[in-house]
């Protein structure tokens, strides 16, 4: 029942008791005490409906209350989902793998094979790690093979998967250089000189 059906009941059976009430202090006025025992055991019974309806209006507001927060964490969490960037930081709409693009140019890899624009235009963005909405949003992870479980603040269980991915897996990522421009993860020495280093 919604919580303004049980205020309801709970009024009726508030005023159900108050006649009650009436007609025993009538009863018991003029000495009449089996008509006075009965309108005792009356208002027990209504008293303990009164209590069950009260209880379980309360659990119905708790309920209410916690869905509202659900909600107001994953509609905090969809704004900031939205109001991430599109651009990276040399101002370039990001390539997003699994979005944007679903394959990896691979031959330029160890290679002196040159790095064209073209490669560099369809490389998926080395996208930086946001511990702040990890930790808004994240209440606890599991590992489960090659796939990580995320159970979030609002009520959802998020899955990512293909977790498993050495380093190898991000040759052929693009990056943005400390000066601004595009630079290119053709081998492992690139990825820990210009990113894992550069963030320790």
């Amino acid at each position: 029942m919604e919580v303004a059906e049980l205020e309801e009941e709970l009024r009726t059976l508030h005023d159900c008791r108050r006649r009650i009430k009436e007609q025993y202090d009538i009863q018991y006025s003029i000495q009449y005490f089996t008509g006075a025992n009965t309108c005792m055991e009356i208002m027990n019974g209504i008293d303990k409906s009164i209590k069950n309806v009260e209880k379980q209006k309360n659990a119905d507001i708790r309920q209410l209350e916690e869905v509202k927060q659900l909600q107001n964490q994953y509609d905090a969490f969809v704004e900031d989902i939205l109001n991430l960037p599109e651009l990276n930081m040399a101002g370039i709409r990001l390539n997003v793998f699994g979005r944007d693009v679903f394959s990896i140019e691979k031959s330029v890899a160890h290679s002196r094979k040159k790095v064209t624009p073209d490669i560099i235009s369809k490389a998926p963005d080395w996208l930086d790690f946001s511990q702040d909405l990890f930790e808004r949003y994240v209440k606890w992870g599991e590992v489960k093979k090659n796939k990580i479980i995320y159970h979030t603040t609002f009520g959802v269980t998020i899955e990512a998967h293909n977790m498993n991915r050495g380093i190898m897996n991000y040759i052929g990522y693009r990056y943005v250089k400390s000066d601004g421009t595009i630079g290119y993860i053709r081998n492992t020495q690139v990825l820990y000189d210009e990113l894992l280093l550069r963030k320790s």
